[in-house]
């Protein structure tokens, strides 16, 4: 399953994005960023750790 981005929440600071390193499924979408959900694996290449949540500082990451 993959996280998602409540648009509602988001502030578009860009934070996730640069965090999106490795599967890079975090863009800039017209209102907000999302996560494209065949890209994200939550970072289980990475260890399993999702890099994006962290870097939120609204909490507008949640598992999709």
């Amino acid at each position: 399953m993959a996280m998602k981005i409540d648009a509602d929440l988001c502030v578009s600071c860009g934070a996730c994005e640069e965090a999106c390193d490795i599967n890079h499924a975090i863009s800039q979408s017209d209102t907000a960023y999302a996560i494209d959900a065949a890209k994200c694996d939550e970072c289980a290449s990475a260890g399993g750790d999702q890099k994006c949540v962290p870097t939120c500082g609204v909490d507008a990451i949640v598992k999709g």
